[in-house]
């Protein structure tokens, strides 16, 4: 599935500046460990 949106970066068509794309993956980032931080609280692991 990643391999077809790397295709799309790489030709240009996804025109996100670097700045936005960089603020966007933090923040992804981010979510994914609070998730998981209150996953592992819920379950005791």
């Amino acid at each position: 599935m990643d391999g077809g949106r790397a295709q799309i970066i790489e030709r240009g068509v996804l025109t996100v500046p670097d700045e936005a794309w960089d603020v966007a993956v933090r923040q992804a980032e981010v979510i994914g460990q609070a998730g998981r931080r209150a996953a592992g609280g819920i379950g005791g692991h």
